[in-house]
């Protein structure tokens, strides 16, 4: 039974890896046959084979089932095993998500503190230090050890520090890259290791001699019954003689890891024994089977052959790494590209990122506000939409779901028609909304459909394919899209699958209207198309399957492409797969051409995609127009390659390039190169000296004899010999102003360029370029098909002579090197011509000209910046918002997958409603000054939002303009654009000419943090000119106090204040009980940032303690902590008003230390108080005046006399609280005031 450990790639420095690979290597001692799986990198001496593909497919096909072992930090079952192995190497969920445990999945634990309360399992230890590296043998230094150190690594990720004393001592944590030698090197010479979590280096330490003192903490608990306790060598960091226990039992270690090392073989036999025993077990009486992987291993080894298609289909989309299918070498291009198939989208990648996308799109109760659809009055069957389905005798059992899917639609104006040869289902005629019609053959369907549609009253009709399922807002979101759109005449939709299990899976993203790449593919899907439309378009197709591929072809021929829009939301699902039929789809296509006169056939590309292979009588002369900036090495091998490569019967070569003095071999080539007798003939063009990528191309066009020209920058390499007899079909159609072929690296072959997409990764990026090698088909076949771009890639391009000089050239005095192809497309486009990328032909890109050079690349950076900014004032959205990419697909990643990160309200919901972007800070300053608000503002249905909180640890990301754009927000709310990143983000913003309306919403002073602060260290000391820096990209400032409004009225003209408020949903169901204790409870909470204000009542505490319990509720300064009665760490902040009202206080304390920090705060401390009728006692300070708290001076006397007035008068305190609670009730909750806050956030009327 093979043995599949499923480990991360090997490396010394990590135990948990480290015992991975010797668990595999000591089952394959033992004669075992195991492999790592998914790692790429294993150990060079242990016995550790990597899992491939063909060995997998050698057990599967012999009949052999495999277990797979996990560690904790895998929560599924990814390579799909029935037998399943848990190895817990620490507490699951710790990293990564809890498990999933399937039913008889075996349990085994590393260490029993590793196994989670209520479960059983087995101990499997192997022991993890490598002796050869870890000892103490002929030590000179362990006599004299000098060295303290230290170790936290997963502990960090608590955000907790380190103790104060640990500061200064060595690290041996993982942020510092050191060899297994080098950190036995500091053990064996270490004093102690003061160890903050549980970890493969304690064993390592003991192995040197060092002992290791544990610290306890949330992190690391080490109750009673953990099995630390009973460790030689180890003790309690802060327990009374703890180093010297540690260092007294050290000795025992020896013995300790001998026995180690022998009871890891006798686990491991054991675990041998607990894997057969499962696999008889499972042969015997089955367990449940969750995917189509397992049922594929349940199959008998007969079965299994005719199932080695589907294996190999399940695995190569599983995301899994195998050695022999992912690091294959690509094969060399060719014209065809015929080598294996296959995406550079792993689906398990794809369908992973659709689940989270498909999870952000939240609805809640109120959301039916937004909606402004009307509904059949008194059942009346007004009917704006006419549905039809052509039901085959195979189909009928689908159409339940699709019947089901209808009864739930918003918009309830719809009638369906089904047409089909079976007879009528008994009550279908009671059914409103449904008509049966039984034709003798489907063949007669088109006549029965024409003649529906003609007879309807109806607006609009769609033909739906038989269990298809709409969503809920399928027919409400065309409503909208129409009224919006007048003009148009046929909209389609975005759409996916599911499975049996109803996973929504292979989400099928369109492009905008791009005519290249809907004739390419039966990609738009179900068409919804006015009734005129329908009609003079011809009707129903004749094909019953694809049926809408016909029509949408009609549709573009008669009324043109111009007349059909696409709606950017998944709204269509299918069991299983699109019902797609490619020769229905081809024959429509073929149709088409012939009745315009156009001599082409339709080629297939592969299974699912085709082309329009035009047959010219004669091909036009071109000329190809290389362009040299003078790098010799570089023009003879492009132009060498251009003889010797292209087969294309008339075409001419046209050297661009400019004077060069003191370069006698550049010239002596061209001389020679022009003297050649042979085609092609070769023909030399100057421009002036210091002319630049635009000035070349313009000067080539000029030279050019004829109408078709080929710019090529002198770095490319031609491979194909057919590449020019592509590109001139291609640019068969009058429409076509600019062809562009893929483009390649050298080598590898891996995408260079596929055509450009405006904002992509910031600016201007082509799709799958490094992430995909020539030969792939690309999502949706990207790859494969001729495609409309936004503009072409710079590298090679033919172009039309005529258009060209149509639209004006390039304007080289404004882009220069830079920016010129882009601001080429957009006039291409202005003009109503068409950029095309075609696949079919390809080039290799063999480098830039300038890469070797730091001054010119340096240089370059400014130019480009500049051309880029001259772009945008120039074109506007039109410069960062590409007219064929799906806005659904993030524009952070050349890969083609859905942007997680965000999603719009608006983007699924159809509503004309104000749209708000935010983008706050992931704390309580985010929630009260935004999230809040703005779900409440939702939950009214007064505007739509966008909620993306800003990351506290990891890569900072900020919205680029070019996403902006996309989304199109009414507003942009912004905190804390202070640090560089986001500076430049706003800059990037404000280099738009259509930037949306952006607030700056603040409820600190940034620029005058207390000392004791300790956000401090994370504010720049510049802080306020920075401040200052981001308003002047700003339109307004909404602040929380008037304090705040007057301190920074003279950085910006516009200041709005909206005081805090709290949520009534939140705080007012809650209950403080009061009188719960024999002595009253005063209590604080409040986060980290008041130390200094606590130390204020140090003394107070101190006076008062015997005669009231204290209670503190989050920070608490460590001098203050032995005086509470009770001490309450932070807690999520959603579970903090709870929280706060079950401490049952009977007084609140809200102290501030006099700065202008505090100055500037708003009194949300008393409003959480006041929200449970607490009664408060704070300080005289700005931000608690016009309240009913006690405000007294900042002195122990004053504070001591107010509380024990409260004290020892329980029926006046609980006064002062329901006064407290009428004025939070008055004039701070939240939904009382959401026009407040709209408005200040909304650009003025």
């Amino acid at each position: 039974m093979p043995f599949y450990i499923f480990a991360p790639d090997y490396r010394e420095t990590s135990g948990g890896i480290r015992v991975l690979h010797y668990l595999c290597h000591i089952l394959n001692e033992l004669g075992e046959e195991a492999y790592i799986l998914n790692a790429k990198e294993v150990s060079k001496t242990l016995r550790t084979p990597q899992l491939t593909f063909a060995k997998l497919e050698e057990h599967y096909a012999a009949g052999r089932n495999p277990v797979t072992v996990y560690p904790e930090i895998i929560h599924a079952n990814p390579a799909s095993t029935p037998v399943v192995v848990r190895w817990l190497l620490n507490v699951p969920g710790h990293l990564g998500k809890p498990i999933e445990f399937e039913e008889k999945d075996l349990i085994f634990f590393y260490e029993a503190w590793c196994l989670p309360k209520g479960k059983e399992g087995l101990p499997l230890f192997i022991h993890p230090v490598v002796d050869a590296v870890f000892n103490n043998a002929d030590n000179p230094e362990d006599s004299n050890r000098e060295f303290e150190c230290y170790y936290a690594n997963k502990y960090h990720l608590g955000r907790k520090p380190i103790l104060p004393e640990h500061r200064n001592l060595i690290s041996l944590g993982q942020e510092i890259k050191r060899t297994p030698e080098e950190i036995a090197g500091i053990l064996r010479k270490a004093k102690v290791l003061y160890c903050y979590e549980p970890s493969g280096i304690i064993s390592e330490a003991q192995a040197c001699g060092c002992p290791v003192l544990l610290i306890q903490s949330h992190y690391f608990p080490l109750p009673s019954d953990d099995t630390h306790h009973r460790i030689p060598g180890l003790a309690i960091y802060g327990e009374e003689n703890a180093y010297e226990k540690a260092l007294l039992t050290l000795p025992q270690i020896t013995e300790r890891h001998s026995r180690n090392r022998a009871d890891s073989w006798e686990m491991a036999i054991q675990l041998i024994q607990k894997v057969y025993e499962a696999q008889r077990d499972l042969e015997e009486s089955g367990k449940p089977l969750v995917n189509n992987g397992q049922k594929l291993w349940t199959l008998s080894k007969d079965e299994r052959v005719s199932a080695l298609d589907q294996l190999r289909e399940f695995y190569l989309d599983s995301g899994l790494y195998f050695k022999d299918i992912n690091d294959s070498e690509p094969l060399s291009p060719g014209l065809e590209q015929s080598h294996v198939r296959r995406s550079s989208v792993s689906k398990t990648q794809l369908d992973r990122a659709h689940q989270v996308w498909l999870d952000k799109r939240g609805f809640i109760e109120t959301d039916t506000l937004f909606l402004e659809v009307p509904h059949n009055a008194n059942g009346s069957l007004h009917s704006e939409f006419k549905l039809l389905i052509r039901l085959g005798a195979s189909d009928n059992a689908l159409l339940a779901d699709t019947l089901d899917a209808l009864s739930q639609q918003i918009d309830e104006r719809w009638i369906l028609d089904v047409v089909t040869e079976l007879p009528s289902p008994d009550g279908i005629d009671e059914v409103p909304n449904i008509r049966w019609h039984t034709v003798e053959s489907l063949s007669l369907a088109k006549q029965r459909i024409d003649d529906l549609v003609a007879a309807s009253p109806c607006k609009w009709v769609i033909e739906l394919p038989a269990g298809v399922r709409p969503d809920i807002l399928y027919l409400a979101r065309l409503v909208k899209e129409i009224e919006r759109s007048p003009d148009t005449l046929a909209f389609y939709v975005d759409d996916d699958c599911c499975d049996e299990t109803e996973t929504r899976v292979s989400p099928r993203y369109k492009p905008r209207v791009n005519p290249a790449y809907l004739q390419s593919v039966d990609l738009a899907g179900p068409l919804c198309v006015s009734k005129k439309c329908w009609m003079a378009s011809g009707g129903a197709s004749t094909e019953s399957t694809s049926p809408w591929y016909g029509q949408l072809i009609r549709i573009a021929d008669r009324f043109g492409w111009q007349s059909i829009a696409h709606v950017p939301d998944i709204l269509l699902t299918y069991y299983k797969n699109f019902p797609s039929n490619p020769e229905s789809c081809t024959s429509a296509l073929a149709e088409s051409l012939k009745a315009k006169g156009i001599a082409a056939d339709v080629q297939y590309l592969t299974n699912d995609s085709w082309e329009i292979h035009y047959n010219p009588a004669t091909y036009p002369a071109i000329t190809v127009a290389v362009l040299s900036q003078g790098q010799l090495e570089f023009i003879i091998r492009c132009v060498n390659s251009l003889i010797k490569n292209t087969q294309y019967p008339d075409f001419e070569i046209v050297i661009v390039t400019q004077p060069l003095a003191g370069d006698p071999d550049y010239y002596s080539w061209l001389k020679a190169v022009q003297e050649r007798a042979d085609a092609p003939r070769i023909r030399v063009a100057f421009t002036l000296g210091g002319s630049n990528y635009a000035a070349l191309c313009n000067q080539a066009i000029a030279a050019a004899a004829h109408e078709l020209v080929v710019l090529l920058r002198e770095e490319v390499v031609i491979v194909q010999d057919r590449w020019l007899d592509e590109l001139s079909r291609a640019s068969m159609s009058e429409s076509v102003a600019a062809v562009s072929p893929l483009i390649h690296h050298a080598g590898n072959a891996q995408i260079a360029a596929t055509g450009c997409v405006f904002g992509m990764m910031g600016e201007f990026g082509s799709p799958f370029a490094s992430s995909a090698a020539l030969g792939d088909d690309g999502y949706l076949n990207y790859l494969k098909v001729t495609r409309d771009v936004a503009a072409p890639p710079s590298s090679c391009m033919l172009v039309r002579k005529g258009s060209y000089q149509k639209v004006g050239g390039m304007d080289d005095e404004a882009y220069g090197d830079y920016c010129g192809e882009i601001d080429l497309g957009l006039r291409f486009r202005n003009e109503g011509l068409r950029c095309l990328v075609h696949p079919r032909a390809s080039v290799v890109f063999g480098g830039e000209t300038s890469h070797y050079d730091l001054g010119k690349r340096l240089l370059a950076l400014s130019f480009k910046r500049e051309a880029s900014r001259t772009l945008r004032k120039r074109w506007g959205t039109r410069s960062i918002k590409d007219p064929y990419w799906n806005p659904n697909l993030s524009l952070l990643s050349p890969t083609p997958l859905p942007e997680t990160e965000f999603r719009a309200q608006w983007q699924y919901m159809p509503s004309d409603k104000p749209r708000i972007l935010a983008n706050p800070l992931g704390n309580g300053q985010g929630d009260f000054r935004v999230t809040s608000p703005l779900t409440a503002v939702r939950k009214a249905g007064l505007a739509m939002e966008c909620v993306w909180r800003q990351k506290i640890s990891g890569v900072a990301r900020y919205f680029t303009a070019a996403e902006i754009a996309q989304l199109d927000p009414t507003t942009v709310i912004i905190q804390n654009y202070i640090h560089d990143i986001s500076l430049a983000a706003l800059d990037d913003w404000r280099a738009s000419s259509t930037r949306p309306f952006i607030v700056y919403t603040l409820d600190d002073l940034v620029n005058d943090l207390d000392l004791t602060n300790p956000f401090r260290k994370h504010i720049p000391p510049n802080a306020r000119s920075r401040f200052k820096y981001a308003l002047e990209r700003c339109d307004r400032l909404v602040l929380s106090t008037e304090y705040l409004a007057d301190t920074y009225r003279h950085f910006i003209a516009d200041i709005k204040v909206v005081p805090n408020r709290l949520q009534k949903e939140v705080w007012l169901p809650l209950t403080n009980q009061k009188r719960t204790g024999d002595k009253p409870r005063i209590g604080w909470a409040g986060g980290s940032t008041h130390q200094g204000d606590l130390i204020l009542l140090k003394e107070i505490i101190e006076q008062t303690r015997s005669e009231a319990d204290w209670i503190f509720f989050g920070m608490c300064p460590d001098e203050i902590r032995p005086l509470l009665a009770e001490y309450h760490d932070l807690i999520p902040f959603d579970d903090y008003p709870a929280y706060l009202a079950s401490l049952n206080l009977d007084i609140a304390v809200a102290p501030l230390a006099q700065t202008p920090f505090n100055q500037g705060k708003s009194n949300l401390r008393l409003l959480e108080y006041g929200a449970l009728g607490i009664p408060v006692v704070c300080t005289d300070i700005d931000p608690y005046h016009n309240s009913p708290a006690c405000r007294v001076a900042n002195t122990p006397n004053a504070w001591i006399a107010a509380l024990r007035e409260r004290i020892h008068d329980p029926e006046a305190r609980e006064h002062e609280g329901k006064a407290m609670r009428e004025w939070v009730l008055r004039h701070y909750m939240l939904e009382d005031h959401l026009e407040e806050w709209l408005k200040a956030h909304l650009p003025s009327q």
